[in-house]
């Protein structure tokens, strides 16, 4: 089992060590919405050249599949990067790390897609003076995100 107390706080600590340890770059952080399992996460992102940024996210949620099935402990990694389209959009592409927790399957089996630790976000967004509305999207999970955050 993920130590996800230790683990998360690990990650925080480690994310704000990055974003002030050059405050001169453009930084995002953003608070994630995954509808699909209720989640509730981060999001940074910092420029690495006036067209690209890198970034990082990670959430928890659980998921409830109609009335038979739930994940329980849901805790979702991504890394990766957006290119900014013009001055005020940008498009994202992330590869993901999924962790799950219990699983209770009662009638059926959980889909191995829905199950399968690994699988890519393809994102989009816009920029609204200091802040950035962001969707993301997940074709082989057919999950989603919307991020909103404040960029400085």
């Amino acid at each position: 089992m993920w130590k996800k107390e230790r683990d998360m706080k690990t990650f925080i600590f480690l994310l704000l060590s990055f974003v002030f340890a050059d405050l001169s770059a453009q930084n995002t952080i953003s608070f994630v919405f995954q509808p699909t399992d209720l989640g509730l996460g981060i999001r940074y992102d910092r420029q690495i050249n006036p067209i690209n940024d890198l970034y990082f996210s990670i959430s928890y949620g659980n998921y409830k599949l109609g009335n038979e099935s739930s994940v329980k402990d849901h805790i979702k990694i991504s890394s990766g990067l957006t290119f900014k389209i013009n001055e005020t959009s940008y498009l994202s592409i992330a590869p993901s790390y999924h962790f799950y927790g219990k699983q209770t399957e009662i009638f059926t089996p959980l889909p191995e897609a829905v199950i399968f630790p690994y699988s890519i976000d393809f994102g989009c967004g816009v920029y609204l003076n200091k802040f950035r509305i962001g969707f993301c999207f997940d074709f082989f999970k057919w999950e989603s995100s919307i991020n909103l955050g404040i960029w400085f």
